[in-house]
């Protein structure tokens, strides 16, 4: 007879109840059908080795005024100390969390906590550049993306070259399918 832990006879009666539940079945079937059919490419942010530098010396010197903070036990400790933690969060997440997301109908942009969803129908133009000014890229290297009703951002992703070719195509066969949905509906 084996041995399971306290825990573990909940886990196996839940793996058993899945198996057997024809409802549980059909969704992961479905899921795994929309997983395939709503293929996604992430391309992680190309960071600039400076850029990288200067917010690692930025964390280095947050850390450091949230030590003093604490060590100095003033009144305002715990306000100063939430503060500079926030700061130093949000550094980290948009330095480890830009990236840019592909899926078959649009471009998700997720750089920490900013979000951009922008349709592939709608980009009019994809251009390199190395305009520095503040965007969703931790590189110079960028690529200029002109969507909407004049709208423009600022991306850098690691291979600047499959990523413009791979969007290019995606935003080819947006715009074929929706010529064709038009042309459909008359």
């Amino acid at each position: 007879m084996c041995s399971v832990p306290f825990g573990g006879y909940r886990v196996l009666l839940s793996i058993c109840a899945n198996l057997c539940n024809p409802w549980f079945q059909e969704k992961r079937a479905l899921s795994l059908l929309n997983d395939m059919n709503n293929q996604k490419k992430i391309y992680k942010s190309k960071i600039d080795v400076w850029l990288a530098a200067a917010l690692t010396g930025g964390v280095a010197v947050l850390f450091y005024i949230a030590g003093m903070t604490l060590m100095s036990g003033g009144p305002m400790v715990r306000l100063q100390g939430l503060i500079v933690v926030a700061a130093l969060a949000l550094t980290l997440w948009v330095l480890l969390g830009t990236r840019y997301i592909m899926e078959a109908d649009r471009l998700l942009i997720r750089s920490g906590p900013f979000k951009w969803t922008i349709p592939l129908a709608e980009i009019r133009a994809i251009k390199p550049t190395n305009n520095p000014v503040a965007s969703p890229a931790l590189s110079l290297q960028r690529l200029r993306i002109d969507y909407g009703k004049g709208q423009v951002v600022l991306i850098s992703p690691r291979n600047r070259t499959e990523f413009m070719r791979e969007l290019e195509g995606l935003r080819r066969r947006a715009n074929h399918d929706c010529t064709r949905a038009r042309s459909l509906s008359r």
